[in-house]
């Protein structure tokens, strides 16, 4: 048998679902988490004292050394890098902060930081201080403090460069006045002799030098009196109209981006270690059996009746017994039995909807409690339990039926005589509002339910109500039973009736349980129609599910492709409980 192919465009479809359905989920805790990320960084950024950022520009001129363009670039460069690091020196800093006051140079080397404007011979020097006119204070005397100190340095350089040319031009000074004193006497006694040619010469070559010396002391001089710095303040620092940080709006955008980053990543661990069925999609995947109706989260035993139900509760109801319906054309089921892997999933309020709903659509419909375990269908309105004594049971007269309503565990332990003294008990209770709507309650605890499900009276009773005509003529009997995956009387029930349905809880159902329960009912030769998912997140995926096909007697999973047997009623027999014996 072929299943139908899933196209590319449906297989995207539904990762969108499913993202979207995880999206509405934990939307809480993205928001909750955004929030407390950007309200924690709003308020931690208000605790925190601004500090403001005053920014003084510095430009490097290229030396006048009379070198060609390249050199003085790459000496430029050179200076660059050597002022970066000696503006932040404490020598600097402490002429700075003797100028301004009201701080250490410990205290300003911490808030300076010194760049370079790459590619440009701009020094950038910012100062962050908690004062606006302080922080700008600061970053000019910085400058200037270095700009004085250079120049200082180079006039000292330049003085101590004319010293020594000066020193120099002394001696040069001293030596021509010997030699020219040597010359002189030689000349005068021996005018012809060659040691006068050599003291000439040497007299001719420290003339030469005292003449350079002197033009050296020249420029130095010149220089001296109209050196400037290299470095020149382009732009001085003003105080910031706005703090420099904390930014509280930018890191409240911040802080709400981390939040969402972690809500992101704990989502994803809760997900992936989630052992839940949270989406009709995922209940389709794993059972193998196709989703009937979504119900989303609702009060308590939130029925159909009276006041204004749900419009979202009464259009999930309404799509379960149309797609029931539509999942056994031609023979619409008329027993409907309800289970679930554990208790506390919505079976019972889930039996009583679709019961109301059933009834509603004109047929007689008996809402029977078929948990005897822990019964819950008598807390309906209009439900009243009665409890019979089983000593009662041998001695049980018309009287006695008429004065009390009929319960379930009564009926299954009647003889064929009390069936017929039945019948005087009818009708069964109604539900207030719902007159063609009866309950059978459960009746009294019995020691061992499960053996009056494996044996055939439950069969015979079904057969009664529904189709002799003393028994009601029931157009369906829905059929509320004990959690699968701890009890074997739901697994036992199932296979009496026409269709079960599986509630599965989206909040607190784990994987394995509703295996264990639909393997359960599989082994009981159960004919599942389908899942409801309780309490989603997200209802109102009934549209878009694809309905069961039914062929040949069998329904049949599209997303499985595997085929669930539907037993008629009467060709069940007690063979079909034997393995289900160890259940118990």
């Amino acid at each position: 048998m072929s299943g139908t192919v899933q196209s590319p465009v449906a297989d995207h479809a539904r990762v969108v679902g499913q993202y979207r359905a995880v999206l509405r989920r934990w939307f809480w805790l993205l928001g909750l988490c955004m929030l407390l990320g950007g309200v924690s960084a709003f308020a931690g950024s208000k605790l925190i004292h601004p500090s403001y950022r005053a920014t003084t520009l510095l430009v490097v001129g290229q030396p006048t050394t009379g070198s060609d363009p390249y050199t003085g670039l790459l000496a430029s460069e050179l200076l660059v890098t050597t002022y970066l690091n000696l503006i932040s020196q404490p020598v600097v800093l402490q002429r700075a902060a003797a100028q301004v006051g009201g701080i250490t140079a410990q205290r300003l080397a911490s808030e300076v930081s010194v760049k370079n404007q790459a590619g440009t011979p701009i020094i950038e020097l910012d100062v962050d201080d908690t004062s606006a006119v302080r922080a700008a204070r600061l970053a000019n005397a910085i400058a200037a403090a270095f700009i004085g100190m250079q120049q200082d340095s180079s006039s000292a350089a330049l003085a101590r460069a004319v010293q020594h040319v000066n020193q120099q031009l002394a001696q040069v000074s001293a030596q021509i006045t010997t030699l020219t004193a040597q010359s002189d006497a030689l000349s005068a006694t021996d005018p012809n002799s060659p040691h006068l040619q050599v003291l000439q010469q040497q007299l001719a070559a420290a003339a030469a030098r005292r003449d350079a010396l002197q033009t050296v002391t020249s420029q130095l001089t010149s220089q001296a009196v109209t050196a400037t710095s290299n470095v020149s303040v382009f732009q001085p620092a003003t105080p910031p109209a706005a703090p420099n940080h904390p930014r509280p709006l930018l890191n409240a955008v911040i802080g709400a981006a981390l939040g969402l980053v972690i809500a992101a990543a704990l989502i994803w661990l809760l997900e992936f270690f989630d052992d839940h069925i949270r989406t009709p999609e995922q209940a389709e995947e794993l059972l193998g059996l196709p989703p009937l109706a979504t119900i989303g989260v609702h009060p308590r035993r939130a029925l159909l009746l009276g006041g204004a139900p749900s419009r979202k509760l009464a259009m999930s109801i309404r799509g379960l017994v149309a797609k029931v319906d539509l999942a056994h054309l031609g023979d619409p089921p008329r027993t409907i039995a309800v289970a679930s892997a554990s208790s506390g999933e919505g079976r019972t309020t889930v039996a009583a909807n679709l019961a109301i709903a059933l009834a509603r659509r004109g047929k007689r419909v008996l809402l029977m409690d078929g948990d005897l375990r822990k019964p819950r269908q008598a807390d309906l309105p209009g439900g009243k339990r009665v409890w019979l004594p089983r000593s009662s049971y041998s001695r049980l007269d018309v009287r006695e039926l008429l004065d009390r309503p009929a319960d379930l565990s009564t009926t299954l332990s009647l003889s064929q005589v009390a069936y017929r003294q039945l019948q005087e008990a009818l009708p069964f209770p109604t539900v207030r509002g719902v007159p063609s709507l009866f309950v059978l309650p459960a009746g009294p605890k019995l020691p061992d339910p499960s053996e009056l499900f494996r044996s055939d009276r439950m069969r015979h009773m079904l057969e009664w109500l529904v189709d002799d005509p003393a028994g009601g003529r029931f157009d369906a009997i829905v059929l509320d039973s004990a959690p699968a995956d701890i009890y074997p009387d739901a697994a036992l029930l199932a296979r009496w009736v026409d269709a079960t349905v599986l509630v599965v809880d989206a909040t607190r159902s784990s994987k394995a349980t509703v295996l264990r329960a639909k393997d359960a009912l599989l082994r009981a030769h159960a004919s599942i129609t389908g899942v409801v998912l309780n309490r989603a997140s997200a209802p109102g995926h009934d549209i878009a599910v694809p309905l069961p096909e039914r062929q040949n007697g069998h329904t049949i999973s599209r997303s499985a492709h595997r085929t669930v047997p539907a037993v008629p009623l009467e060709q069940r027999t007690d063979r079909d409980a034997s393995t289900l014996r160890d259940d118990g």
